[in-house]
């Protein structure tokens, strides 16, 4: 890696770990992973938090690259902005082996809260069962260090397929022309270390 490809790989770091460290940032980033766009008003509504600490960090990931202006609506003489992502809230190993233990703790946290969330409002609304090839699937299993390495080797390869797939299905849709009908649904992948 020269030395521009260094520096760059650094400060991509540098950020991800600045948005993973800081609470409303990170939720921000994370819900907006939603794949619509969104206004700095409409996330501080979803989530409960004060529009201009949201707008304030808004610009912040859209600087960080990690977000983008999708569009704006004029509202009462005012313009609204509404942004997307530009990259998931999904980090790859080497991208978490930079960042220390406060860090990927603080991460892994809001994925799990998230996570918790996401189940309970579909258990509330009756869809968590609904389909019969729904898939909620829990495996405690002790490993030696090269099934650790194998197990992780498949939820890596499932993640990376997962957004293959996604990728087709947005395809698919634009080419029915089918933009705005969708099966709204979540995917978790878990490996971990019991404690």
């Amino acid at each position: 890696m020269n030395p521009a490809q260094q520096e760059k790989s650094k400060a991509q770091v540098e950020s991800l770990a600045a948005i993973v460290t800081h609470p409303l940032r990170r939720r921000i980033w994370y819900a907006m992973a939603e794949q619509r766009p969104i206004s700095p008003r409409e996330l501080a509504d979803e989530l409960g938090d004060p529009v201009n600490d949201v707008a304030y960090h808004v610009r912040v990931l859209r600087d960080m690259g990690v977000i983008e202006l999708a569009g704006t609506r004029p509202v009462r003489g005012a313009t609204q902005h509404f942004y997307r992502t530009v990259r998931r809230p999904y980090l790859d190993n080497k991208e978490v082996a930079e960042l220390d233990a406060e860090e990927t703790t603080a991460s892994a946290t809001n994925i799990l809260r998230i996570e918790f969330a996401d189940a309970a409002a579909s258990l509330e609304a009756g869809k968590l069962v609904e389909r019969p090839e729904h898939y909620v699937f829990r495996m405690p299993v002790n490993l030696d260090e090269e099934g650790w390495q194998e197990f992780h080797a498949i939820f890596a390869e499932a993640a990376e397929r997962l957004y293959e797939a996604e990728a087709r299905c947005v395809d698919r849709r634009r080419e029915k022309g089918e933009e705005g009908e969708s099966v709204s649904v979540v995917v978790h992948l878990n490996l971990f270390e019991r404690g």
